[in-house]
């Protein structure tokens, strides 16, 4: 649902290169899952993220995204399935679960801790 250029070919290798969870991962795991409810809400931290991911999250994309998002209420499950570098990019791959839809969340990083991506769709 929310796609950013620089980190298109990143996303498509890391369900292809995912690696098992560490728990040095946990951080990254509550921060993903603290962006998805700032999705869900409408209102996010717009310094945590890149300028080209700023740019790309409009406030039209953002508002969409949360209508479709916020009346699933928080998720039942949200699991680190995966993880890959590429460049100056780590991305996370999620599996997130609600009682009616499962969806994997997409959650990359720059090597500044910047979020570079965010890619919701269905499993």
């Amino acid at each position: 649902m929310i796609v950013t250029p620089p980190v298109t070919t990143v996303i498509a290798q890391a369900a292809a290169t995912s690696a098992p969870a560490t728990d040095a991962d946990a951080a990254v795991t509550a921060r993903a899952k603290d962006w998805l409810h700032q999705i869900q809400t409408g209102k996010v931290d717009r310094s945590q993220l890149t300028d080209k991911m700023n740019a790309a999250l409009t406030d039209t994309t953002l508002a969409s995204v949360s209508a479709q998002l916020s009346p699933l209420g928080d998720p039942t499950s949200f699991t680190l399935s995966g993880k890959t570098t590429e460049d100056v990019y780590t991305v996370y791959v999620f599996k997130v679960v609600w009682p009616s839809v499962t969806l994997a969340e997409t959650f990359a990083v720059d090597r500044s801790g910047k979020i570079a991506g965010l890619y919701l769709g269905k499993q």
